[in-house]
């Protein structure tokens, strides 16, 4: 019984391959960050509105944390039908 061999990295492999892996990280923070953004935007709109109702009361806190938690529910569902291109009105 014969066992396949290990591939083994030279030095000179190495230097080939860390500009490739250092353009594909450039890449992926390029669309990474703006998402990140984003999302970050969104939870401090829930927060923003968290802290601008809490003076009116106990109701208006409890509706406005429903109101958050059904639009990020929402934003969260409808993501993968954006991603695919099946969201209603989309070609």
């Amino acid at each position: 019984m014969r066992y396949a061999r290990r591939a083994v990295f030279t030095p000179a492999m190495r230097e080939v391959e860390a500009p490739r892996l250092l353009g594909e990280v450039r890449e992926l923070l390029r669309l990474a960050v703006p998402i990140a953004v984003a999302q970050a935007g969104i939870a401090l709109m829930g927060v923003v509105d968290t802290a601008v109702v809490g003076r009116l009361g106990a109701a208006a806190l409890g509706a406005v944390g429903l109101a958050n938690g059904i639009f990020s529910a929402r934003k969260i569902g409808r993501a993968p039908a954006r991603w695919s291109g099946r969201e209603p009105g989309s070609r």
